[in-house]
């Protein structure tokens, strides 16, 4: 553990036994990154529990009178889906590993680095879904390009260009189900985004049965 770093504190040394505390845990004694010294049983320090002496907990609690704001509940709530099993959201963030790295457990230093959201209907979002809550992979984000980065979206590649099956959808005036319904026929990505919607069920028997009369909106971009 010596020489260890967990949070602000780096382990000095092992302590002796103090026999008021029942478990016959080791304590350590750390020195935290204000000057001050600590001390921390191994297990919390391990698991996360204390990362200062105490003075990151006073300005991570530090709201510059915005705690009812709602850049603040945004921030908490990043904290509580990765940090917090009880939280519904848990297991699609912390339970697979995504953080919020230890500058933004501050507040004041997640609005200064982020700023106030540009809207009342701007979100969090990473620009790496794998990623960590961290300076450059996350912005403010509106609620279409929140849905464009979804873990479950359908990404199809045609004609040089790749799109989410709802932006290939939306220029055939169907729907995104239409377009993949398809693609597991059989259709190639072309014909699956460009061929325009009919009546009829469009599963193919053969390939001659489908339409050869593509739409290509990008063209006129």
């Amino acid at each position: 553990m010596t020489g260890q770093v967990f949070g602000r504190l780096t382990v000095i040394r092992k302590l002796p036994r103090d026999h008021q505390f029942k478990t016959t845990a080791a304590r350590w004694l750390c020195l935290c990154e204000c000057g001050r010294e600590a001390e921390s049983f191994r297990q919390n320090l391990v698991k996360g529990q204390m990362r200062s002496c105490g003075c990151l907990i006073g300005d991570s609690h530090r709201t510059h009178g915005q705690s009812k704001t709602r850049v603040y509940w945004l921030w908490s709530n990043m904290k509580a889906r990765c940090e917090r099993p009880t939280h519904s959201k848990y297991a699609d963030y912390g339970g697979r590993g995504i953080r919020v790295c230890e500058r933004w457990r501050s507040f004041g230093h997640f609005i200064e680095d982020m700023g106030e959201p540009p809207s009342p209907k701007n979100s969090l979002h990473r620009l790496d879904n794998d990623g960590h809550y961290e300076p450059g992979n996350v912005v403010w984000a509106s609620p279409l390009e929140q849905s464009r980065n979804k873990r479950n979206n359908r990404w199809i590649t045609a004609f040089g260009h790749t799109r989410t099956a709802s932006d290939w959808a939306k220029d055939l005036h169907t729907s995104a189900g239409t377009i993949c319904n398809r693609l597991k026929f059989g259709w190639t990505p072309e014909q699956a985004v460009s061929t325009p919607v009919c009546r009829h069920s469009e599963q193919p028997s053969s390939i001659q049965d489908r339409p050869m009369s593509p739409v290509r909106p990008w063209e006129r971009l």
